[in-house]
């Protein structure tokens, strides 16, 4: 029985966990860069979540 349990919760936590870390990664670069660069913080997100999505998928 704890072969059967154990697969779906496997499963079943992969998701959120995959969903979660890019979210907290994009939130922690988005305000990283407007505290360095208050003047431009559009300038300053656009690369900072461009620059993240590369590393997270390889």
């Amino acid at each position: 029985m704890r072969a059967r349990s154990a697969g779906p919760t496997t499963i079943s936590l992969t998701p959120p966990r995959a969903i979660v870390a890019p979210a907290t990664v994009i939130v922690s670069s988005s305000i990283a860069p407007a505290s360095l660069a208050p003047v431009r913080p559009d300038a300053a997100r656009a690369p900072s979540i461009v620059t993240v999505p590369a590393p997270v998928k390889r």
